[in-house]
């Protein structure tokens, strides 16, 4: 069997840390894995509200990261739930463009 063909659906510079392997199959005896980071995971889900994007990226990775601990992270992905609920009581609502 061949060395596996990893397949990056999408890579930032410097985001390697949020990329994981999400699947792996046997295509005619080469090995393909596919690799998603965070951003894709929010794209696929049509996340367009930046205080939510960075709720969700700092609930995926709470603790793994390692600058901040788990409690931290999810610390502040309340924070950006609570300021998104906060924008969205006001007269817009957070987009990213």
């Amino acid at each position: 069997m061949s060395d596996p063909i990893m397949v990056l659906v999408r890579s930032e510079v410097g985001a390697e840390k949020y990329q994981r392997e999400i699947a792996r199959f046997d295509v005619a005896g080469t090995v393909v894995v596919v690799m998603v980071d965070v951003y894709d995971v929010l794209n696929a889900f049509h996340v367009t509200d930046p205080t939510i994007a960075h709720a969700v990226k700092k609930l995926l990775v709470a603790g793994q990261r390692g600058s901040k601990d788990e409690v931290q992270d999810l610390t502040e992905a309340r924070q950006s739930i609570d300021r998104s609920l906060e924008l969205r009581s006001g007269p817009y609502l957070p987009v990213m463009v």
